[in-house]
């Protein structure tokens, strides 16, 4: 990744099309479990890369990981996108139910429902923790670069997130 990015900063469009192969489908996740809407996910995700193509050149690989940079573009575009829009839209279409029985699409869409319920009723901060740990699969090491936090106050935010995230799905699930 160090020599695409590197390639990448020097103009070449192929290298940074490798980048935008590798990280569209994490970022695209992070963003459309934030705003909970497929096409304003897609828009953003497209912003999000077009303002790491303009800004490549001001990245410094020694200040910090590609990837915790791209996620922090990523961040301040989804704030700004709530910044302009206060309605939360939910849209499951990511979500290929054709699959399976019907029966058991029901309960799955139902499952992702109360969880995603249960996501929204986290702090931001909480949010974007689970986001990042369970769904992005990062470590906390990663998370904490990545949000500019101390890795314990991401163990922190994690521990009552988790917690918070039980005591509203106890209510669903006993």
């Amino acid at each position: 990744m160090i020599k695409l990015v590197a390639s990448a900063k020097r103009g070449n469009k192929y290298a940074f099309s490798r980048i935008y192969e590798n990280y569209i489908a994490p970022i695209f996740r992070f963003v459309y479990f934030r705003v909970k809407n497929r096409e304003d996910a897609e828009d953003l995700t497209q912003t999000i890369f077009f303002k790491a193509w303009d800004n490549l050149i001001n990245y410094k690989q020694k200040e910090n990981q590609f990837s915790s940079w791209l996620y922090a573009i990523a961040r301040n575009t989804i704030i700004d996108y709530w910044k302009k829009k206060k309605e939360l839209n939910i849209d499951d279409s990511l979500i290929d139910y054709e699959s399976e029985p019907v029966h058991n699409s029901i309960e799955k869409e139902e499952d992702i429902e109360i969880v995603k319920r249960a996501i929204s009723l986290l702090s931001d901060d909480q949010q974007e923790i689970v986001i990042l740990k369970f769904i992005e699969d990062f470590s906390n090491k990663e998370i904490a670069e990545f949000v500019e936090k101390k890795e314990e106050a991401v163990r922190q935010l994690q521990s009552r997130a988790i917690k918070m995230l039980k005591k509203h799905l106890k209510q669903y699930y006993g």
